[in-house]
């Protein structure tokens, strides 16, 4: 089944929140397409046309957006592809924080507590360690299951 790829107003409207929530330009999505496969949207790089035909294009790209409809959660390959572009949106996690992060659980930070909701970009150390939903009084953690053990071990948390 070929992908469907976003209207003009759909992909207008993601642009202008990640410029909005994140900071991102809107110009860092000139090279890109988005595609709404099953419950997420996929980022191509519009590049690809020139050497594989569209229909044969389904399983490239990066999931950068998990969900049926807006507003979408944003998701490790979307703080990946773009971090170096992200300059808000961010929240400084300390250890116990982060091991809270980590084992997938809710967490309060004080600091944050009048903070909008939404999905943040946890950083432990300046370190990408992961996103969480806030919510009315908590954050709580996004970070998927598989990928928790690496991340301890790499940022040396809880240990």
């Amino acid at each position: 089944m070929l992908p469907s790829l976003l209207n003009n107003s759909d992909y207008q409207m993601i642009i202008d929140y990640c410029h909005g929530r994140y900071g991102i330009p809107i110009d860092c999505w000139k090279s890109f397409d988005l595609y709404k496969r099953k419950e997420g949207l996929w980022l191509v790089n519009k590049d690809l046309y020139k050497h594989i035909p569209l229909e044969e294009t389904e399983g490239f790209g990066l999931r950068v957006f998990s969900g049926k409809s807006f507003p979408y959660k944003i998701t490790h390959h979307f703080v990946q592809v773009f971090l170096k572009h992200i300059d808000k949106g961010f929240v400084e996690v300390s250890e116990k924080e982060g091991d809270l992060l980590l084992k997938r659980s809710s967490f309060d930070i004080p600091s944050e507590a009048n903070a909008p909701k939404g999905y943040y970009i946890c950083l432990y150390k300046k370190k990408f360690i992961g996103i969480a939903l806030k919510t009315e009084g908590s954050f709580i953690s996004q970070v998927p299951k598989s990928l928790t053990n690496q991340l301890r071990l790499d940022l040396k948390l809880g240990q």
